[in-house]
């Protein structure tokens, strides 16, 4: 009796899943009963591609044929498509098994045989199934094109990140922190690449991959295909510090011996603050008008949410103002943060070391600020006065005021003075200071940033002292504080 071996494929997890190689064994079976084959043996192929002739199955299934135990006179496949998806490696595979004494049946196409008519037809349906898998890796190109171009990654997740669905990805909150501090060896501190590799226990290779890969910051690159686009997820590492590690890396820069900043461009001091309400940063740039004039802009890379400079930043100063509380809140604030504080004086003996030193760092810094004024002559008046009202301002901003046994009343009332005033016109201050003091107020006033959209900015998450005097006005002015001030008569 001739015998025929069975060859069954199918390419992906689904159809294993699906039980698509049982229902091909079942029709190439049947098809062998009625031709008047034994079956000899079934040779199952998971998830290889057609494409390919070097399939795991297809080379046991030659090895078998050549070993030459059983005489096969045939092999049986469902159709051209699980044999072959190019017309020429169907007929080299065709002519290999032929070389061993086998014939190849296509269970379901009919009249493919060795006339000249069954021949054209193989070559029709060769033809056919190299069409429809060209046809399948056109449509599925198109498809990552459009993923990529809306900022999607339509691969498996990099070593870093998570896939999060809908083509999406996350950080890995085990690997990301490691490659983030990768980055910044080399960015800020001009670490060799040794030393940084070790972060992250990868070779070489896999190592000059990763570094130089630009998904890292949030882009996405598909130079075959000649696309670039800005991801939909948030990067591992900031722009800046990918390209600096870049320029870094390849000669170009020296390595500062200090990190580097997010916001370090004094034209867009709200960049990166604000979010989107995709939650995005904003980044900053220029564009040109028809006249060639330049106009600076606020945007989202993604939802593609504009604003131009004087509007986001005139919202921005906008709800500073709004949130200035009335004279009286901040009157009362002030009297019972010093109420609050000659109780602490009081009782805070044992607090009295760790507030010498913090009040020695401060004193330090005015001094190193007062030498490069007045002797040093390194910075400018309003440099230096911005700068020792800032100094003073961290005598407040972020704590209660700490108990300090020398510490005059009169003294810490200054202090309190100058709050009042920050707090009371922080829009001019924001207005009258340079990028870092700028950042230092938005970050005090804001500590989670601000989200922006079409309509303006969200309800803020304010500092505490914000807080706490918006919670003033909603109990009014005539509460008693805490300690046992006096009750202050409305106005």
């Amino acid at each position: 009796m001739k015998r025929a071996v069975i060859y069954c494929r199918v390419s992906t997890k689904e159809q294993v899943d699906n039980y698509s190689l049982g229902d091909q064994e079942r029709i190439c079976r049947d098809f062998c009963a009625r031709e008047g084959y034994e079956v000899d043996r079934v040779f199952h192929e998971r998830g290889e591609s057609a494409k390919t002739e070097r399939r795991t199955e297809l080379r046991a299934m030659v090895k078998h044929l050549a070993s030459g135990r059983r005489k096969v006179q045939a092999v049986v496949v469902l159709d051209c498509k699980r044999f072959s998806r190019e017309v020429a490696a169907h007929y080299r595979i065709k002519a290999e098994l032929a070389a061993h004494g086998a014939v190849v049946h296509f269970a379901t196409e009919a009249g493919i045989d060795d006339t000249k008519t069954g021949r054209l037809m193989e070559t029709i349906f060769a033809g056919m199934a190299e069409f429809d898998n060209a046809d399948r890796t056109d449509k599925t190109v198109t498809g990552m094109k459009s993923a990529i171009a809306a900022g999607r990654w339509p691969w498996k997740a990099p070593l870093g990140y998570l896939n999060a669905g809908k083509a999406m990805l996350v950080p890995d909150p085990d690997r990301a922190p490691l490659i983030r501090m990768a980055f910044d060896l080399i960015a800020s501190r001009g670490a060799p690449s040794r030393q940084a590799r070790n972060t992250v226990k990868l070779t070489k290779q896999a190592f000059a991959r990763l570094i130089h890969n630009p998904i890292y910051c949030g882009r996405i690159v598909a130079p075959k295909w000649g696309i670039e686009a800005a991801a939909a997820f948030a990067g591992i590492v900031s722009e800046e510090t990918y390209d600096r590690a870049q320029a870094v890396l390849s000669g170009r820069l020296k390595a500062s011996k200090t990190p580097t900043r997010h916001t370090d461009r004094p034209e867009f001091p709200l960049r990166r603050f604000v979010r989107c309400a995709c939650g995005r940063p904003f980044t900053g740039s220029w564009s040109r008008g028809r006249s060639g004039q330049k106009y600076p802009n606020y945007r989202c890379p993604v939802a593609h949410v504009n604003a131009t400079k004087g509007k986001l930043e005139g919202d921005f100063l906008d709800l500073l103002d709004n949130l200035r509380p009335k004279p009286e809140f901040l009157k009362l604030f002030t009297e019972i943060v010093l109420d609050v504080w000659r109780n602490r004086k009081e009782a805070a003996a044992d607090e009295l070391k760790e507030s010498k030193r913090r009040e020695a760092a401060i004193i330090q810094k005015q001094d190193k600020l007062d030498q490069a004024f007045l002797f040093d002559q390194s910075i400018d008046r309003d440099s230096y006065i911005r700068q020792r009202d800032a100094l003073r301002l961290d005598l407040l901003v972020g704590k209660v005021i700490v108990a300090d046994d020398e510490l005059e009343d009169a003294e810490v009332e200054a202090v309190l003075a100058f709050a009042q005033r920050a707090i009371g016109t922080a829009s001019m201050f924001w207005l009258e200071g340079d990028l870092a003091f700028r950042l230092r107020l938005q970050n005090t006033f804001f500590p989670v940033g601000l989200t922006y959209t079409e309509n303006g900015f969200m309800e803020p998450r304010t500092s505490f002292a914000f807080s706490y005097l918006r919670q003033l006005g909603r109990i009014g002015v005539g509460m008693a504080s805490p300690t046992g001030l006096e009750p202050v008569s409305p106005p």
